[in-house]
């Protein structure tokens, strides 16, 4: 289960509306959706978001550290994915332009 299925999980079982988590936040609806979502490019960064899955994970009443940790295991995953090696252009031969190839004159 991810961090936003287990947070709209949990908020179902507190039986609170997305709004009324917001209030009792003071978290945008919008951000609450998208974490929700796990969408989190809307959210500021991720010092931002384990600062809001903390705030809604205690106004749902669940233990928002493994969550935390949640996370940042799907995050470095992501970032490891993003580092990868490209694969060279033309399958690792070097690419010239007509220009580079006739030389200077």
């Amino acid at each position: 289960m991810t961090v936003g299925e287990s947070l709209t999980e949990a908020r179902y079982q507190a039986g609170l509306s997305v709004d009324e988590l917001s209030e009792r936040t003071r978290i945008r609806d919008s951000v609450i959706r998208s974490i929700e979502r796990d969408d989190y490019e809307a959210c500021g960064g991720d010092l931002f978001v384990r600062g809001y899955v903390r705030a809604i994970a205690g106004a749902v009443g669940i233990d928002a550290q493994p969550l935390i940790q949640e996370f940042d295991q799907e995050r470095a995953h992501a970032t490891s994915l993003d580092l990868s090696p490209a694969p060279a252009a033309g399958g690792g031969q070097e690419v010239r332009s007509a220009a580079g190839a006739r030389g200077s004159h």
